[in-house]
């Protein structure tokens, strides 16, 4: 019965994802979300003052808005519909592809939407022509 319901559960969420490329009026759907996965992971990490979300969001909101100033870069934004619950974050350099973020909302997690998002990245690049592939993943799928 738990096998079913895992099925109906990738089949529900899998059927209702779609991407966005990040634009100025979606700053602040990734600043949200960069701030909501930071206080999620790393509770245990950082100092409860810098995790705080009324310091925080403002400070990933800047950071994105200066992000999205380089064109190479390739920001997309997942939702379930029209709710914000992850986003990836590829630098394209010479022969190379980093994934400098790859977030997924703490509800979302092992719900098959890091593997979308997966699949995306590499729909984007097909990785024929790419010589190395070097992934730096904050987020567990």
């Amino acid at each position: 019965m738990i096998f079913i319901r895992s099925i109906i559960n990738k089949y529900n969420i899998l059927n209702n994802l779609y991407i966005k490329d990040i634009k100025a009026n979606t700053l602040p759907h990734i600043a949200h979300l960069h701030t909501k996965t930071w206080i999620d992971s790393y509770t245990d990490i950082f100092k409860r003052s810098f995790l705080n979300y009324s310091t925080l969001y403002p400070n990933r909101l800047d950071d994105w808005s200066n992000r999205i100033k380089n064109s190479n870069n390739i920001t997309r934004i997942i939702y379930l519909h029209d709710i914000p619950i992850g986003f990836f974050h590829i630098v394209p350099h010479n022969n190379h592809v980093f994934i400098s973020d790859f977030h997924v909302i703490s509800e979302f997690k092992r719900n098959y939407v890091g593997v979308y998002m997966f699949n995306e990245i590499f729909n984007l690049y097909k990785f024929t022509h790419i010589n190395t592939f070097m992934l730096c993943v904050y987020e567990a799928l």
